[in-house]
């Protein structure tokens, strides 16, 4: 896929480990925009973005979004100076070092002082790369949060990463990132949330957010093919002209799933 809105960007069509290297370039020149002057937004990377690979799940616990308490932000002001120092009483970002951004550039000059340097007002995002992941969520009918909690528990594993989160109409859903659904499928992951639930509670809806891996690989294909066909070329099976895709054939792809 290319920019989710946390950023992502997946490789592969087949050749997953040639294709995530080209997206993590792709992912590479995105942070690079989004943190420039221009701009001037804080951005943590994650997956094969990150040096260190670090991943989706390690990053988003970096940040206040997914804590079960926040401090609210101040309203955004346009007087607000691009390198201001934020305390740590108006903010939850105290401790949080971007990767990239006005805040990394801060951060080197505050020498462990523990201030923030996450404009509050805007927060940051994330941008990263890896396999292609499937959304799945399994929404229970039951607006019980330790239910939901025990649920996220028993699905988790090295290739589901899960979250509680409640759902519009105030019941609870088990948010997943499977991040190899062949092993990992949306049946298995619906079996360990069933058999997890107490007796007069169920599952509610199931369904895979955005797309499932096989319809991305086909939007892929259907691009790399518009994209040889404009080159005279014959497309295989990792893009045109025996490459991986190239971020411009990914966004071509369009419409692809969000994380």
């Amino acid at each position: 896929r290319g920019a989710t809105k946390e950023g992502g960007a997946e490789g592969g069509v087949e050749g997953d480990e040639l294709n995530v290297a080209a997206a993590a370039q792709a992912a590479a020149a995105l942070a690079s925009t989004l943190s420039s002057p221009d701009l001037g937004l804080d951005v943590l990377l994650y997956g094969a973005a990150h040096s260190h690979g670090r991943t989706l799940a390690a990053t988003r616990r970096l940040t206040p979004y997914f804590k079960k308490s926040q401090t609210p932000a101040p309203a955004a002001s346009a007087a607000l100076a691009p390198d201001a120092f934020f305390s740590a009483a108006c903010d939850p970002w105290a401790g949080v070092v971007p990767d990239m951004g006005p805040g990394a550039a801060a951060a080197s000059s505050l020498k462990g002082e523990g201030r923030s340097v996450v404009n509050p007002a805007i927060g940051l995002c994330c941008v990263g790369a890896g396999p292609l992941v499937v959304n799945y969520n399994v929404r229970l009918s039951s607006s019980d949060r330790s239910l939901a909690l025990a649920a996220t528990r028993a699905v988790r594993e090295p290739l589901v990463e899960a979250l509680a989160l409640v759902n519009e109409n105030g019941h609870y859903e088990v948010a997943c990132n499977l991040l190899d659904a062949s092993v990992a499928t949306p049946a298995r992951v619906l079996e360990r949330v069933t058999e997890s639930l107490p007796l007069g509670v169920s599952v509610e809806a199931h369904y895979v957010v955005g797309l499932t891996v096989e319809e991305i690989r086909e939007k892929l294909r259907v691009a790399m093919r518009g994209s040889a066909a404009q080159g005279g070329q014959e497309p295989d099976s990792n893009g045109p002209g025996g490459e991986a895709p190239s971020e411009a054939v990914i966004e071509r792809a369009g419409g692809l799933p969000k994380s």
